[in-house]
């Protein structure tokens, strides 16, 4: 064995794409996971299970019981539903806060965060605290926690691939039923599943304490929706709508979960983040970075949505041949 690493989130796209990538590199792995986890997704890999409630010290220090030398944090409560604002803030701060306090027999540790993280750069901790985008705000926050024990901290854009389960993989499953009929507004950057959970390995054989932005191609959802389309042979949605429409429907939405109780997928916080343009931010120094010091080269959109699509037909996610 070349090491011994605990990994949070493995049940995930990004934790599983890297349990794969420590498994081909001989490395034991210790995944670090909740009771309710699926743990059929880690089905053929060689993995050591530990049950953990990252919010229970004691349960944390219990389950990191045994020297490693790494961590990686990829665990994250990804909502964007105003309604999951407490738990969102516990589950990624607190979570956070005892796997630092927690890992004083671990040798690195390595935390992915989102490059969203970046709007929060020259903010106050007061200032990001008033953050009205939670899950942005529980993840700069949990950036200055690890920065206590001189993490390396990953920080991510959109990433799709291969065993996406509940995220991206959703809207190619839209597109392949027609049932997105529009495209979503908005411009980000889109970074291959399989290249970030490398990266991740690279950062903790090459990285230096600090930010590193793990980057990939820039482009519109209508381009991301045309493109999975054309990989499917099939009618791409038409163009957005006008930005004000979707926010329209989002605050429906979320006076129908107001009145219901029950949380809607679409909403107002969702809205804010698709909508930004992220060709509108110069990252190229952080990107430089990142290649000379991880020899992480950003892959194509094309490219990730091939090895989402590829992997979607072959687990039964997909109703192509």
């Amino acid at each position: 064995m070349i090491g011994t690493a605990y990994v949070t989130g493995a049940t995930g796209c990004i934790g599983r794409n890297l349990v794969d990538v420590l498994l081909e590199n001989d490395w034991r792995v210790i995944v670090l996971h909740r009771k309710s986890s699926d743990l059929n997704k880690l089905n053929g890999c060689d993995v050591e299970c530990r049950e953990v409630e990252l919010t229970d010290f004691k349960s944390v220090k219990t389950a990191l019981c045994t020297k490693a030398d790494a961590m990686f944090h990829v665990a994250a409560n990804l909502s964007h539903n105003k309604i999951h604002n407490t738990k969102q803030f516990i589950d990624n701060v607190w979570g956070t806060d005892n796997l630092v306090s927690a890992s004083t027999n671990i040798n690195k540790f390595i935390f992915t965060s989102t490059g969203a993280a970046y709007y929060c750069d020259n903010m106050s901790i007061e200032e990001i605290y008033n953050v009205k985008q939670t899950y942005i705000k529980t993840k700069k926050m949990s950036e200055f926690i690890v920065s206590r024990i001189n993490a390396i901290i990953l920080r991510l854009p959109i990433v799709v691939g291969k065993y996406d389960y509940n995220n991206y993989s959703q809207i190619l499953r839209m597109i392949e039923s027609r049932k997105l009929k529009f495209s979503i507004p908005g411009t980000m950057m889109f970074a291959q599943a399989t290249r970030v959970a490398k990266a991740h390995l690279s950062a903790y054989k090459n990285g230096k304490v600090g930010t590193y932005f793990l980057a990939g191609e820039v482009a519109s959802w209508h381009e991301f929706c045309v493109r999975a389309a054309n990989l499917m042979n099939i009618d791409a949605p038409y163009k957005p709508l006008p930005n004000w429409i979707y926010h329209v429907y989002a605050y429906v939405l979320y006076l129908k979960q107001i009145i219901t109780g029950k949380p809607e997928l679409f909403t107002p916080e969702l809205v804010n983040l698709i909508c930004q343009k992220a060709d509108e931010i110069d990252l190229s120094v952080d990107i430089l970075k990142t290649r000379n010091d991880l020899g992480y080269q950003p892959g194509k959109l094309d490219d990730a949505l091939l090895e989402c699509y590829e992997w979607m037909k072959e687990g039964g996610y997909s109703n192509m041949k």
